[in-house]
């Protein structure tokens, strides 16, 4: 009888050792990374001479926003646009322009169509779920998507 005795015990241990580490798994808390949903748009300030000390505007949609900035001197400039979490996996319209100080015309006026896609920043099961879509300008291309 005692021959039976260990096959049984090691299957025993070894079924509770796994439902412990499935429970555990389980249990794994959710990191506390922010974001926000948003539209970026990045490119190389050396590629633009001209535009040192320019207002940019970014719209997604009907959300702007506006800065005043000289990026000749970073190495990458980006300017960004957050956008309200439920706006979802949408397809939204880009719009950049930049003007000289003192212009009133448009030196750089870009658009393009984006589809802003979910992020998980703390895995799938935690929150935030973020929507968010990155472009990059090129003086020949204009807005692209990567």
């Amino acid at each position: 009888m005692k021959r039976h005795t260990w096959p049984v015990l090691v299957a025993a241990v070894a079924l509770l050792m796994a439902v412990q580490g499935c429970a555990r798994q389980a249990e794994r808390p959710c990191t506390l990374v922010a974001g926000s949903s948003g539209v970026s748009v990045g490119w190389h300030p050396n590629r633009f001479p001209d535009l040192r000390d320019a207002t940019y505007e970014l719209c997604v949609d009907r959300t702007c926003s506006t800065t005043t900035e000289d990026f000749s001197r970073r190495p990458l400039a980006q300017v960004s646009v957050d956008l309200p979490t439920t706006v979802g996996e949408a397809r939204v319209k880009v719009h950049l322009t930049a003007r000289r100080e003192g212009a009133s015309v448009p030196y750089l006026d870009e658009s393009r169509e984006a589809t802003l896609t979910t992020m998980h920043p703390n895995g799938a099961a935690c929150p935030p779920t973020l929507y968010r879509a990155s472009l990059t300008l090129d003086p020949e291309k204009g807005l692209e998507l990567p």
